[in-house]
């Protein structure tokens, strides 16, 4: 019993203080499937809006990665996506892990919205682009964050 209550409590620090205080890993710690390429580190946030949250952190990377193979690759394929071409040039993606809205659900307003963690201020900034176009080397943090309303609801945003 004493048991289950320290794990609560160290789940709870660990979604208060985001990934950094407890680097506990989950899923794939190796999204890039390639050998021979420099490597990095990054980590991945997936919110489901209801206070359901997954880290996958310190996924090693090949430094050519964009963050749509490394959420692909973390959830193991399990997400829909759309390609849209020119000019946006990145996949919209409906679900993740079977939550979210498909692209002909009627009745569901939700959506998937990406953010970028801005570590010199310590907050989420909403990316303007679409996750293909995020680059591992520009950036080694990203969540992504379903929300029936207003995106910039989400949680420590720097707004």
């Amino acid at each position: 019993m004493i048991a289950i209550a320290l794990l609560g409590l160290f789940w709870g620090l660990a979604e208060y203080f985001g990934p950094r205080l407890l680097n506990i890993p989950s899923g794939s710690n190796d999204s890039s499937g390639s050998q021979g390429t420099a490597n990095m580190n990054v980590t991945l946030l997936i919110d489901f809006g209801n206070g359901t949250k997954l880290w996958f952190n310190d996924t090693k990377v090949a430094r050519t990665e964009n963050f749509y193979t490394v959420t692909y690759n973390d959830v193991r394929g399990d997400l829909e996506a759309v390609w849209n071409g020119y000019p946006i040039n990145a996949h919209l993606v409906y679900k993740i892990m079977g939550y979210g809205c498909g692209s002909t659900s009627p009745g569901c307003n939700g959506y998937w919205s990406l953010w970028v963690w801005n570590a010199s201020i310590g907050c989420w900034s909403y990316s303007e682009v679409g996750a293909d176009l995020v680059s591992v080397q520009g950036v080694t943090m990203v969540a992504w964050y379903f929300a029936d309303n207003d995106p910039h609801s989400f949680p420590g945003n720097c707004s």
